[in-house]
């Protein structure tokens, strides 16, 4: 049986909601402050054209050096995605307790997110005692393809050589849940980063 997990807001631990409902993204709240970019301006890195970088058409390096020259700051590309891959790389330990204790009873655990290649080598590096436990690591950026599209999906069962009813998928976005459960993948939507596992593994 096989375990298909989701980056961002399952592995990691990136946002959150505030007071007013917002999302909150935990490595912007001191760029203005450390970077002298308004969190604002963020909105011309990650607009529509995003969606190449994560598919692996447009190179990171290149979509953040036009953004930087589009909100006239001086910073180098290099000092803003190091500043961003630093401070959007925290665990999310309630899944790292889930992680390792499906690894003891024998679930092979893969990744699946949506995730461009920088950032993905970057991860797998720095928590390299966490992903050395998983098979496989399946991101956009090498399936060329994002969630929720079914392809994503059926790609990684082709690869795993498994059918459908053999793989169980955890992500944060009910989108990709939706998407999943059309084919018959057994889903979870794990819906807040403070809560536990225990749900889920009850189900599994």
């Amino acid at each position: 049986m096989y375990i298909l997990l989701d980056i961002d807001n399952v592995i990691l631990k990136n946002s959150y909601f505030d007071e007013k409902g917002n999302i909150q993204y935990f490595w912007t709240q001191n760029i203005e402050k450390d970077l002298g970019i308004k969190q604002s301006l963020l909105r011309f890195l990650f607009d529509d054209k995003w969606i190449d970088v994560l598919m692996g058409k447009i190179l990171l390096d290149d979509k953040v050096n036009d953004f930087l020259k589009n909100i006239n700051s001086k910073l180098s590309k290099e000092d803003f995605i190091s500043y961003w891959l630093e401070h959007d790389s925290c665990l999310n330990q309630n899944v790292v307790s889930f992680i390792n204790k499906m690894h003891k009873k024998g679930f092979k655990l893969c990744v699946g997110s949506n995730q461009e290649e920088t950032r993905t080598n970057y991860l797998l590096n720095k928590h390299n005692d966490i992903f050395s436990l998983f098979e496989k690591i399946y991101v956009s950026a090498n399936l060329h393809k994002v969630k929720p599209n079914k392809e994503f999906f059926i790609d990684i069962l082709k690869d795993l050589d498994t059918s459908a009813e053999s793989l169980i998928f955890i992500d944060d976005d009910l989108k990709n849940i939706n998407e999943a459960r059309e084919l018959k993948i057994k889903s979870f939507h794990y819906k807040c980063i403070n809560d536990s596992f225990d749900d889920i593994i009850k189900n599994i």
